[in-house]
């Protein structure tokens, strides 16, 4: 039985396509797992109490930050919208109790209507430690 050169470079082509195939999606799959189990991902949210709430107005956006002090540590987030009724949104304020989740550089906050409010977080403040900015 003879091939022609053609039908086998073809062959070879597919087998090897699927051979790096499947051992790209293992690397992806691998690399997915193992960060997925450094990653902290707090799905409860935490009691904080507001501690300052700044809105800045520059040029068509404002820009929000919201310190939240949860436990013995103060973080604030920071956010921009180009919305009026977003800088902040009603219902934040001093003293105010809120519930908050912290992940990464991000901070949670559940707003009354149940909507969550997404902050980048550029300060945390501890009881040793003052102005820690984040990296």
């Amino acid at each position: 039985m003879k091939f022609s050169k053609w039908w086998v470079l073809s062959f070879l082509v597919v087998v090897f396509l699927r051979i790096n195939l499947c051992a790209a999606l293992a690397s992806i799959q691998e690399k997915s797992s193992s960060q997925g189990a450094t990653q902290e991902l707090p799905s409860h949210y935490q009691s904080g109490k507001i501690v300052a709430v700044r809105a800045t107005e520059w040029q068509t956006e404002y820009v929000v930050q919201i310190s939240v002090q949860v436990e013995g540590s103060a973080y604030t987030g920071e956010y921009v919208t180009e919305e009026k009724s977003m800088a902040p949104p009603s219902g934040l304020a001093i003293d105010q109790t809120v519930s908050v989740r912290l992940v990464k550089t991000k901070m949670f906050l559940k707003l009354a209507n149940g909507e969550e409010l997404i902050t980048q977080v550029i300060n945390i403040t501890n009881q040793t430690t003052r102005h820690t900015p984040v990296q």
